[in-house]
């Protein structure tokens, strides 16, 4: 914490020649005789700051300042060095080094006659200014703090512009922040070069008003991939609320927390607003190789191709990495052309990529192509694991939509397969079958029957904003 010295001298009675249009009464000498006034002086970081003068009709106030003295000037010395001076009326900042003190002469002037009627000086030295951008070390056990929407920003920058060091760092945020302000959000970590390393912790705290429309890779973070110095890449703990994120080109991939997530973790976040893409996009994370977990949406989420969903677009294989979503739910609709799902679009890439113990309540998924790629929790599953899945019983599950009607596709009741077992409001609104059937642990879920789960953060706590997820 940045501790400030507050010095304030009382005036020591001088005088002296202010210029050479500013004359010293001769009758007033430094015996005593001209009026004393205090000057107060706030040391900060590289600066020290000078509070105004009570303001006196008929007179003006005029300041010079010393930083390389051992010791206050003599009456002297203020003679022969100070051979000019600045009027002021409001507090003025000084600049200086940490170490050095400033010493500062203030002068009364009478107006009518441009003399010396009162002096009076102080001393302060500059703290050392801080080469921190936030508060903390960076560290896991002192992590950067994050108060605000600049903060944020800042944050982005020094990722973006190739800082290993933040890239890598860990944060954590410490209030509510509102990025409505924010015209369009460039996502944390916006290239392959730039890719967020490091650990975000949201610690229940919300990120409202999220806006996006951007070309190619959108989100709030763009690219998550774990660090060579060993660090698991996390975002986690994160509410992102009215969020309204669009991208557009050919491949464009848009997801709400994060956009492609090479080999890193995603849990504990959840996503309301809309998602969209003119190509791919998911609720959570458009392209996974990593970790997706206890997550869930209410967002809509719209794409112009396949590989779209309400958690993750693709689940994948990338970089010897395999993707793995599990204990999720999405209560948002779904459209896209040619793939949706509920939960995940593409579940591919080896034996390994895993959809497991989610829940798909969308009240709707929809593909405007004649395609088979749509499913309650999956719309292709190519090869990997898929287990224990759940889907919504009154799921309006379509190809050839045309935006206003569809030809409703086939669905059959398997636990482990593209469309899950089939549950009604019966099971969605019992806490005893999120935690016994769903296996919805209580450590990362607040359960009561009557709603669906609320999100707990990995630290036990509550979320800063209240929950209100439900059945569309």
């Amino acid at each position: 914490m940045k501790k400030y010295l507050y010095y304030i001298v009382t005036a020591i009675i001088l005088s002296a020649a202010l210029n050479t249009s500013c004359k010293r009464d001769d009758d007033k000498t430094p015996d005593g005789t001209l009026e004393t006034f205090v000057v107060s002086l706030t040391a900060g970081d590289g600066k020290v700051t000078l509070a105004p003068q009570t303001a006196a009709t008929g007179f003006a106030f005029y300041y010079a300042h010393s930083g390389a003295e051992a010791a206050a000037p003599t009456y002297e010395a203020v003679i022969a060095s100070i051979s000019g001076a600045t009027a002021y009326t409001a507090e003025t900042d000084i600049s200086g080094d940490n170490g050095t003190a400033i010493y500062v002469q203030v002068y009364k002037v009478a107006t009518a006659d441009n003399t010396i009627v009162g002096f009076g000086q102080a001393n302060a030295t500059p703290e050392a200014v801080s080469t921190e951008p936030f508060e903390g070390a960076g560290t896991s056990d002192d992590p950067y703090r994050i108060t605000s929407a600049a903060d944020l920003a800042q944050l982005r920058d020094f990722v973006n512009d190739d800082s290993i060091a933040y890239r890598s760092a860990y944060y954590r945020q410490t209030a509510n922040i509102d990025l409505s302000a924010v015209a369009n959000w460039t996502p944390i970590g916006n290239t392959t070069t730039s890719r967020f390393r490091g650990v975000y912790d949201g610690y229940g705290y919300s990120i409202s008003n999220l806006t996006v429309n951007g070309v190619g890779y959108a989100g709030l973070f763009g690219y998550l991939s774990n660090s060579s110095a060993g660090i698991t890449a996390t975002v986690r703990n994160v509410a992102l609320i009215n969020a309204n994120i669009h991208a557009t080109g050919s491949g464009a991939r848009v997801g709400g927390i994060v956009s492609i997530n090479f080999s890193g973790i995603i849990e504990n976040c959840y996503v309301t607003g809309s998602v969209s893409s003119s190509a791919y996009a998911g609720g959570i994370v458009q392209q996974n190789s990593g970790t997706v977990r206890n997550c869930y949406t209410t967002c809509s989420v719209t794409g112009n191709s396949s590989q779209t969903s309400g958690i993750a677009g693709s689940n994948t294989l990338m970089s010897a990495t395999s993707g793995v979503v599990q204990n999720c739910y999405a209560a948002g609709s779904v459209t896209s052309y040619s793939g949706a799902g509920g939960i995940v679009e593409s579940n591919y890439g080896n034996s390994a990529v895993t959809t497991e113990r989610c829940v798909a309540l969308n009240p709707s998924v929809r593909i405007t192509w004649n395609t088979n790629y749509v499913g309650r929790v999956v719309g292709d599953h190519i090869d990997g694991i898929l287990s224990n899945n759940y889907g919504r019983s009154d799921m309006v599950l379509q190809n050839n939509y045309n935006g206003s009607s569809g030809t409703d596709v086939p669905v059959t009741s398997d636990l482990n397969g593209k469309h899950g077992f089939t549950i009604s409001s019966t099971q969605w609104h019992s806490a005893i079958w999120w935690s016994g059937t769903a296996q919805f642990s209580t450590d990362n879920w607040d359960l009561a029957n009557g709603r669906l789960p609320h999100l707990r953060t990995t630290h036990g706590g509550a979320f800063s904003t209240a929950q209100n997820p439900t059945v569309q």
